[in-house]
């Protein structure tokens, strides 16, 4: 019985987080940013990779991930009272909420924006239009 409400829990708290991306002109890529406790806030790019990125990705209905950006200085700072939520996130991959990877706990970082995580994912509808993305 105690097991059932712990699941039932867990899946209302995830259900609550939300993302975006900001920063680019392209809707498919941007810096990370996450709802959380009310505010927006962003992610730290520590330990940030292709795993990290599907997720988001698929959490804003697109299909997959093609980059994941550590430092996200080309898509701009975000506000410095923006909180930094996770840190050192490490996803499976198959998560169906960001929350749901393993992190530091929430606001629990090491980081600063000029670390934020980025990332980029493939929309079919739009031809690839021969951009890169450095991964700092």
């Amino acid at each position: 019985m105690f097991l059932r409400f712990s699941v039932c829990f867990c899946a209302i708290l995830l259900a609550d987080v939300k993302v975006r991306l900001a920063g680019s002109t392209s809707p498919n890529e941007g810096r990370v940013e996450v709802y959380h406790k009310g505010q927006w806030g962003t992610i730290c790019g520590d330990h940030w990779g292709l795993k990290e990125a599907t997720v988001v990705c698929r959490m804003l209905n697109y299909s997959a991930a093609v980059k994941a950006v550590k430092r996200t200085y080309h898509y701009g700072r975000a506000n410095v009272s923006c909180p930094i939520w996770m840190d050192n996130v490490r996803c499976r991959g198959d998560e169906q909420s960001i929350a749901a990877c393993q992190h530091n706990g929430w606001n629990v970082h090491d980081c600063n924006h000029y670390r934020d995580a980025g990332i980029a994912c493939r929309n079919d509808s739009i031809p690839t239009q021969g951009k890169s993305f450095n991964d700092y």
